[in-house]
Parts: structure tokens; sequence; C-alpha cells
């Protein structure tokens, strides 16, 4: 009985990590666009709606370090 239950929990302790896996570089992408959402927002809000009176305040590149998995 020991046995099934363990290969059970394997089983779904496998499936579970393919299915996070497949969905990382989606769920990455997401949480980026969130923050970007986020601070435009938050900049739209301190500075008024009108984009050149605060877009001199934003970095003119980005630079971010991707992870290979």
């Amino acid at each position: 009985m020991n046995t099934v239950m363990l290969n059970f929990i394997i089983a779904e302790v496998n499936s579970l990590y393919s299915f996070v896996k497949g969905n990382l570089n989606a769920s990455l992408l997401q949480q980026r666009g969130d923050m970007i959402n986020e601070s435009c927002s938050m900049m739209r809000a301190r500075f008024g709606p009108d984009f050149s009176k605060w877009k001199h305040l934003l970095p003119k590149y980005v630079i971010s370090r991707e992870l290979d998995y």
C-alpha cells in the first residue's frame, strides 16, 4: 500500500512540475506586463495623463537578463 501511495505522489508531483514548467514563460511575461502597467499608472496619477510631461523620467533602454532553464 505504501508503494502504491508513493508512486501516486511521485506521479502527481511530476505532473504538476511539467504544468508549471510549461507555463513559466507565459507567467513571467504576464508579470512583466503587469509591472509595466502599474508603473505607468503610477506615473499618470502623479504627473497627469499627458505622456510628454513625464516621458523624460523613463529610461531609454531596459536591460533584462533572461534565465535559461
